[in-house]
């Protein structure tokens, strides 16, 4: 459920975007409505989940939308676009009717928190789609996806050069502290 990807600018004022028209204004102004029901159905089914979880009939439909908002984006008709915000807001109320109706599972963040005594608290989300579920349930936590952990993973294997040796060779050993970082390790 990804926003259009025609490009546009995300703010309209005389200080940030000097050179928009008008039309330009009324175009992203248009779009307002449509970016904000995006949200919240992502908020509630997950990122981008809700067009795979209805009918494959319903999801064409709102292909067929999506394709054309997009051209109404790029050709900067403003009534157009208006006109194919509406189909699109329509089409984002069915796909939440259907997806209630036929008992389809919303967003339930899954996560695996992590601390230390010394107050360094983080958590994993298992699937990174629920984002927008897990910061409304809670705003201040911080966290990380899988693809994240792994980069961070491939960083500290780089760190420590012999690592996966040691692992081999000592199952049970624990990495409990690091030292400073060389300057010149690139860890990726």
């Amino acid at each position: 459920m990804s926003a259009p990807k025609a490009k546009r600018p995300r703010k309209w004022d005389r200080f940030t975007a000097p050179d928009a028209s008008a039309g330009d204004t009324a175009a992203h102004y248009a779009l307002a409505p449509y970016d904000e029901a995006v949200r919240q159905a992502d908020k509630t089914w997950g990122v981008d989940r809700l067009p795979g979880i209805v009918s494959p009939e319903t999801a064409a439909k709102w292909g067929t939308a999506m394709a054309q908002l997009n051209a109404a984006i790029e050709t900067g008709d403003v009534d157009q676009i208006t006109a194919r915000v509406g189909v699109c807001l329509r089409g984002i109320d069915a796909m939440n009717a259907e997806a209630e109706r036929t008992g389809k599972s919303k967003s339930n963040p899954e996560i695996i928190e992590f601390s230390d005594n010394e107050m360094f608290h983080f958590a994993i989300l298992k699937d990174e789609r629920d984002w927008p579920a897990l910061k409304a349930q809670n705003p201040h936590i911080v966290y990380f996806t899988k693809p994240e952990v792994v980069n961070a993973m491939k960083a500290y294997m780089n760190a420590i050069p012999h690592l996966e040796a040691v692992k081999e060779h000592f199952p049970n050993a624990k990495i409990t502290k690091l030292g400073p970082m060389p300057d010149d390790t690139d860890l990726l």
